[in-house]
Formats: structure tokens, sequence, C-alpha cells
């Protein structure tokens, strides 16, 4: 006997789904909500209450790729509003021309076949860990434009870069507004100075970079000349595209700081005329530069937030022009009132030390007055009874791996000196001030 479910009443098609739900699984009910879009509608709450096509997670594997070509060409596809493609080829793999299946190409080479997508994450994470059990390590070199395309012919993971971002340009227009790089390997990619990628980056508004680490990489140190180059290059590549990017997120590896000039330093390829819509800026493992202080100086007028995770001003050690944090706070706050600052962080995951030889902020305790010079003790008195009062991050990088040092005679100096604390509470009026004002919108 068959039964027109259409011919129900509403109040028994809620039962047959209140008993569908009882199994703990949705299969029966995305395979009726392909029925008829009435059903489609009546359905969709109770399938998408845990956001099962919200995001979807693809790899380089052809089943993988296939099941979520099935779900582009259902009617869920506007569901999706997320995407994260990640590789987990081994650096091992042979075979260039088959390094990306056809379906994850057809995939990225067509981003509206989601038409709701927002976000699009590139993950290369696995790939880039399967270099430490790999004889084909990571090599820190400078390449030519040639030899980035001979590597790319002859190299299955330069392929595999290679096919990626390509398949990305090949998007002439796209709803993607986050587009996020995670452990992107530091080695050019011929589509990175292709137009049409270009063209795809400057429909992104918020964009997130998180560079992978050196010490995979053969060579000593200072010897590592491909890692600076190719943060010189990330300008071209990326930072100059960004028209519309209203947030940008730059992690540096704790082995690659970026920032300064001088033995194991990398570039910071950021300057003022830069994604002039930038409202929120997060940076992590960058020290404090003079391409920071123009970059900032150009948008202190428009960005409203600020945070800082472990990262350090560099005026000693083996730099060439130093800056101060008193520099970078009075390029924030010299918008006067044409500043939306209204959030600012500075956090470091290390305790910043004073030249008594131990982390001592926080542990006071553990130690005697006289293990302590007279200056720290006094600095201690301070910090303690004036908890606006604090210490700001300096360090220098280590000549050996690139790792970063506190710089306790720079602490110290500094504290003294006073010209951080300043500049420090002027920058924390403002963004007060900017704060309350917000809460009154």
């Amino acid at each position: 006997m068959h039964c027109n479910l259409l011919g129900l009443s509403a109040e028994l098609q809620l039962m047959i789904i209140e008993n569908l739900l009882r199994d703990g699984t949705k299969t029966d009910l995305i395979n009726w909500s392909t029925t008829s879009s009435y059903f489609r509608n009546l359905l969709a709450p109770n399938i998408f209450d845990s956001d099962i096509f919200k995001t979807l997670e693809l790899s380089d594997d052809e089943n993988n790729a296939s099941s979520l070509i099935t779900v582009a060409n259902s009617p869920y596809n506007v569901d999706v509003k997320e995407l994260h493609f990640t590789s987990f080829k081994s650096v091992n793999f042979l075979d260039c021309e088959a390094i990306l299946p056809r379906s994850v190409d057809a995939l990225l080479c067509d981003l509206r076949r989601f038409p709701s997508l927002e976000t699009l994450g590139i993950n290369l994470g696995p790939m880039f860990f399967s270099m430490r059990r790999s004889k084909d390590i990571l090599r820190d070199e400078v390449e030519t434009p040639e030899q980035v395309l001979r590597a790319e012919a002859s190299a299955p993971w330069r392929a595999l870069m290679s096919r990626i971002y390509s398949a990305l340009a090949k998007n002439k227009s796209h709803h993607v507004k986050n587009f996020e790089l995670i452990y992107l390997i530091w080695k050019t990619v011929s589509a990175f100075s292709d137009p049409a990628f270009h063209d795809f980056l400057s429909h992104i508004e918020r964009f997130r970079i998180h560079i992978c680490n050196r010490y995979y990489c053969k060579g000593y140190p200072d010897q590592l000349q491909g890692y600076a180059t190719f943060m010189q290059e990330l300008d071209e590549y990326f930072f100059n595209h960004l028209g519309n990017v209203t947030s940008l997120s730059i992690d540096a590896p704790p082995d690659g700081y970026l920032g300064l000039e001088g033995l194991n330093h990398a570039p910071l390829a950021l300057h003022s005329g830069q994604m002039p819509l930038l409202k929120t800026l997060d940076l992590r493992n960058i020290i404090v530069c003079a391409e920071l202080i123009d970059f900032l100086d150009g948008h202190n007028h428009i960005l409203e937030e600020v945070e800082l995770h472990d990262c350090y001003a560099s005026p000693g050690g083996n730099t060439k022009i130093g800056i101060y944090w008193s520099q970078l706070f009075t390029c924030l706050s010299s918008a006067g009132r044409h500043s939306k600052i209204r959030r600012f962080e500075l956090e470091v995951d290390c305790a910043i030390s004073l030249p008594c030889g131990e982390d001592w902020v926080g542990q006071e305790d553990r130690y005697s007055a006289h293990e302590r010079p007279d200056e720290v003790c006094e600095a201690h008195t301070i910090l303690v009874q004036d908890p606006r009062r604090r210490l700001f991050p300096y360090g220098i990088l280590n000549y050996d791996d690139g790792y970063l040092l506190p710089d306790q005679e720079v602490n110290s100096a500094a504290f003294w000196k006073g010209e951080d604390q300043a500049s420090w509470d002027l920058l924390m009026e403002v963004v007060e001030r900017n704060a309350k004002e917000a809460t009154k919108e």
C-alpha cells in the first residue's frame, strides 16, 4: 500500500520526523529531503541543527573529493560555508602528474559550486611534517623563476603546491571571504606571480597566513637565505593584492621571526600602502621594525583591533636599526581623535626578566632580597605597588638556531627610561576612550 506523504497532515509528517530522529542518525532524513523542495525546507532544521554540511573537509584523495562533488551537485551545496583542503601526500610520492586528483582540481577550480562558501583553508601541514622522515629535506636555497618551474616539474610536492594555487587562480569569481593558509611552505610557487591568482586574492576580506618552521631545512641558520628571500616577496605574492581585506593574521614560526635586518632576521613585507580597509591585525613572532611602524602609521586611523603575540622589540643584538616599543605605541595613538583603535593586546608566553638572571615576575616569593640587585628590588616594588606599570618584551635572536632570547639589559634600561610606559599609557587612554564610544553606538 502506497502512502502519499504530501497528502498527510503536518502533524503526522512531524511525528514521522520525530521517529526517524530517535535512531540517532540522519541518513533517512537526508534521503527524504532530496525528494522535493517542500520536504527539503521542512526537514532542513532537523538535518542542519548540527551543521552537517556547513564545513566540508577536502583531501587529496579521489574518493573523498568525489563525495564532495556529490554534495556540490545537490541542493545542499547552498548550505556549505567552509571548505578546508588538507594534503596528506608524502614528499616521497613519486608521480607529479597524479599528485592532485582531477576531482580535487575540479572543486578548487570552481568554488562557485558552493554558492554560500565563505571560508577556504589550505593546509599543507601533514606533507610538511613528512619531510623530517624523508631524504628530500627542505633546502634553503634562493631560486630563479626558471629553477622554480623545473622544481615544479620534477619534485611532486612542489608540483602539488603549484597545482593547488593554479587551480584557485582559475576562479573567475567566487564568494570566499576568509582565506587561510596553514603551514605555508616557504618555497616560491609560480602561481604566486599569476595575475589571476592576485585577482582571486583581491576579493578576500579576512586573510590568515601561518608559516611553517625552518628547522627541517639543510644548512646552518646564518646561511639560510631562501627563507628570508621568500618572506621578502610576500608583498608581491599576497599582501599587495588584498585590497578588500579587513582582517590580517600573520603567524611566523618561532625559529623564523620576521622583522629587522641582521643575522637570522627575515624581512616583514608590509608597508603603508597595502590593505586600505584593514580593521584587525593579529601578529605572532614578529619583531618591531621600521616596516611595521610604517604599516601601522598608514592604518592608525582605521585600525580597530591589534593583537601581538610573542612579539618583541630588539634594539640590541645583531640588528642594524633597532626599534623601541615606545615608537610603536606612539604610532598607534598619534591619530588622536581620528583613531578608531578600541582593543590592543600585547602578550608573550615567557615571563619578561630583568638582569637578576631569573624570571622573577610573578615568582618573587621564591627569591630572597639579597639574590636580586637593588635596582631589581626597586623595580619589583614599583610593579607591585602600581598595577599600571609593566615590563615590555625585548629580545635578541639566537645566533645558532634563530630562536629568540630575552634581552634583560634592554628590559631594565627601557623600564627605568620610562618612555615605553608613558607612550603605553597614552595609547591605553585612546583605546579606552574608543571602547567606551563603541559601546554607545
